[in-house]
């Protein structure tokens, strides 16, 4: 009867144990020791909608979904065709400007002065003979009573002598102008026209390249948005772009570990689809914990708070993918 009781007890103990064995098993297999080393996240690449600053209707694309682009790289055109006139005509104003103040600052040629002065004189002796007519005709009409020339005769005489005299000013005046040269305020004035047509022309050519959109940054086109003849403007996006400049990780870090990351510390990233690691940054850690999202949550962390840490990644193969999930593996 004892050894009975023996050996049912030593059955109970060996029950037990094969029990306690298969519960660690089964949480070894289902709870995974972490290493403490690695975290993991996603790649978050960013994005650029590029939109056109001018406005029009499109009427050249250069690149479609898909295509790599570089930075300043023309991606499609606006109709600039009446800007372009617009400037044409302001170049063509702005040289007329120009050389009519070199000829103010040159002033006038010695054979242009000696011209105004010839028909000053001549002026000045058809003004002598006018006036030696009208004082024969006006001692006439006195001597005679009018009887020997008419009050009409010697009214347009005097008429005569007195736009005789005027031609005489005016020739004078244009003489004297002549030898003094242009005023210097009359050369500012033609100075301050020309810098305003300036602006105006280049107002006019920032108008123009605005015609064309051009690629923010190195990356691939994500989308298309926009096709030939359609109205464009700043509103309205036409490409989507994937930069590839500066590629970042989001990745999750729990509290215990926290203090084992530091802003510009090196780490290692790798994802299941590439079978070399790449070099990465530590570039923000942030101050605010939060729980686990749910596409990098582990059994572990399940219901953790935990910290984000974005991690500029070195990618020069391209082979980040946008969301695809990632290991990263911090410095001993």
């Amino acid at each position: 009867m004892g050894d009975l009781i023996k050996m049912k007890k030593l059955v109970f103990a060996l029950f037990l144990l094969v029990c306690a064995g298969g519960g660690y098993y089964w949480y070894a297999l289902n709870h995974p020791v972490q290493d403490s080393n690695l975290i993991f996240g996603n790649a978050d690449i960013r994005e650029a909608d590029a939109a056109f600053e001018g406005q029009g209707r499109i009427v050249r694309i250069l690149h479609d979904e898909g295509e790599r682009v570089k930075a300043g790289e023309v991606l499609a055109e606006l109709d600039g065709k009446q800007l372009a006139l617009k400037l044409d005509a302001a170049r063509i104003t702005l040289r007329l400007s120009e050389e009519k103040l070199r000829r103010l600052r040159n002033g006038n040629r010695k054979e242009d002065v000696e011209a105004a002065l010839h028909r000053l004189r001549e002026a000045q002796e058809n003004y002598r003979l006018l006036e030696l007519e009208y004082h024969r005709k006006k001692g006439v009409f006195e001597k005679t009573g009018g009887s020997g020339i008419s009050r009409q005769e010697l009214d347009a005489a005097e008429g005569a002598l007195k736009r005789s005299g005027e031609a005489v000013n005016t020739l004078k005046a244009q003489h004297d102008l002549m030898v003094n040269g242009s005023r210097e305020e009359d050369i500012s004035i033609a100075e301050i026209e020309i810098e305003a047509q300036k602006k105006n022309i280049e107002i006019l050519e920032d108008q123009l390249a605005r015609m064309r959109l051009l690629a923010p940054s190195d990356g691939v086109i994500r989308t298309r948005l926009v096709e030939l003849g359609d109205m464009a403007g700043p509103s309205k996006t036409a490409f989507t772009i994937l930069l590839s400049d500066r590629k970042w990780v989001r990745a999750y870090i729990d509290e215990p570990r926290l203090s084992r990351v530091r802003t510009g510390m090196p780490v290692t990233v790798t994802i299941d689809s590439l079978d070399r690691a790449l070099e990465g940054t530590v570039g923000f850690i942030s101050d605010v914990a939060e729980f686990t999202p749910k596409n990098v949550e582990t059994s572990e962390l399940r219901t953790s708070l935990v910290y984000e840490v974005r991690i500029v990644v070195k990618d020069p193969g391209d082979d980040l993918r946008m969301g695809v999930p990632v290991t990263v593996e911090l410095g001993k």
